[in-house]
């Protein structure tokens, strides 16, 4: 039986056909869009804030974001975002298993685990002004994602997957 997951709606929230690597976009306005409980997905969620401040909860830990900032949350890992009373954030987020990605023709898979991504010292957020080349990279990622839009070509799966490899580097 497969697990369900709570995959979040948005302009992009549907899924379409899958590319040798899985990966969903989607575009989230949380304050249009509430998750007002914690809830956990399948893949990593990699988030790029553009506009707006608020809180992410990840495992019992708070984050503050505002634009600039990227969500890093491991697979399994309970969270949710939260736009500051009486604003608008705006995300666009990528939810893509790593292990997946690298594809059988990578080589050394366990470079990349999700035990890298989690834990009371890993930071969950990243702030553009300490993290320039990563929230630099979610931006391009973010960019894609909204230029490509519901189509799942293969251009867009290889200039994810580049992306995705430079963002995990």
């Amino acid at each position: 039986m497969q697990k369900r997951r709570n995959i979040p709606t948005g302009t992009h929230g549907r899924r379409a056909q899958p590319p040798p690597f899985s990966f969903l976009c989607c575009h989230v306005q949380p304050a249009l869009h509430p998750l007002n409980h914690l809830h956990r997905h399948g893949e990593l969620e990699v988030g790029y804030c553009h506009t707006g401040t608020g809180v992410l909860l990840v495992e019992g830990r708070m984050f503050a974001y505002r634009p600039g900032s990227v969500a890093l949350i491991a697979a399994e890992d309970f969270h949710f975002h939260h736009s500051a009373p009486g604003t608008t954030s705006d995300w666009t987020f990528l939810f893509v298993d790593p292990l997946r990605l690298l594809g059988p023709h990578d080589g050394d898979a366990a470079s990349i685990s999700a035990h890298d991504l989690r834990g009371p010292a890993f930071p969950h957020l990243l702030e553009r002004a300490a993290h320039p080349q990563v929230s630099a990279i979610a931006a391009l990622i973010a960019d894609a994602c909204r230029r490509h839009g519901a189509r799942r070509d293969a251009e867009f799966a290889q200039e994810v997957r580049g992306l995705v490899l430079a963002l995990l580097a």
